[in-house]
């Protein structure tokens, strides 16, 4: 046998091995496949964010037919001429509501990511309080402080922005700690806020100044009280389904006022 059929034979052997390691491989990889799709559970582990999420989606799909139907949700300046019964009703719709697509996925995008994490370690009932107070708290200071309206779920991911920082510790007491991420944030967040917040842009500076100083007093309030954070996993109880994935509030309406106002409102966002 020559040099090169010698070198031929053994190229031969080397490929072939190759292909039968290659075949086992994607065998292997294959079966690891079918079983993550047989196997693999879909879990609801914050069903609070979900379902805000959830109300957001729906109410900007039943917005789409015009700016009247936005306005009707937005939270109004106290003398705006809308019913007594309207004006508390909109402090609690006003951060379902979206002028447009970016504005709504900028917003859920930060809830998903930010929600679930402090949802778990707060508590469902805990958190949910939390957004509704961030809500009223946020459209009262707009009513109270702004001659405009004010739309979307800003203030509560500044508030979550502020807040989620601080529920780290796995300690209910850590009066002597305060997270560099938590100090970092409320400087970029709240103090570009707080320096923005007599621009007249369009956008409710007021509204995440707001939030994000909620959320930081919240989650110190929290760290040095009696507040046990949760620091287990997931919960068991969580519902299972099994199967065979620049926070702004820019200038909005300028169309006709709501039928409930005496005059036109320019909305914030």
């Amino acid at each position: 046998m020559t040099i090169l059929e010698q070198v031929r034979d053994d190229a031969a052997g080397t490929f072939h091995r190759f292909q039968v390691k290659l075949k086992r491989f994607l065998k292997s990889q294959i079966s690891r496949a079918k079983s993550f799709l047989t196997e693999t559970q879909i879990v609801v582990q914050s069903p609070v964010t979900i379902l805000f999420v959830a109300l957001t989606v729906v109410v900007f799909i039943s917005t789409l037919g015009g700016n009247a139907f936005v306005q009707s949700f937005a939270a109004m300046p106290l003398f705006s001429g809308v019913s007594q019964f309207s004006f508390f009703v909109r402090l609690l719709t006003y951060p379902l509501a979206h002028s447009s697509i970016s504005h709504l996925t900028s917003n859920i995008s930060l809830i998903l990511l930010l929600g679930p994490v402090t949802e778990e370690r707060l508590g469902r009932q805990t958190f949910g309080g939390l957004l509704l107070a961030t809500a009223v708290i946020g459209g009262l200071a707009n009513s109270l402080l702004s001659s405009n309206g004010i739309i979307g779920a800003s203030g509560i991911v500044f508030m979550l922005i502020t807040l989620t920082p601080l529920t780290y510790s796995r300690s209910s007491k850590v009066t002597n700690q305060l997270p560099v991420t938590f100090l970092l944030l409320f400087v970029l967040y709240v103090g570009k806020e707080l320096a923005l917040v007599l621009n007249n842009d369009g956008v409710s500076h007021l509204g995440h100044l707001v939030g994000g100083v909620l959320g930081a007093l919240v989650g110190l309030v929290l760290r040095n009280g009696d507040f046990a954070f949760n620091a287990k996993g997931p919960s068991s109880e969580h519902k299972v389904v099994r199967t065979s994935t620049d926070v702004s509030q820019t200038s909005y309406f300028g169309g006709s006022a709501s039928p409930l106002s005496q005059r036109a409102h320019t909305l914030k966002r």
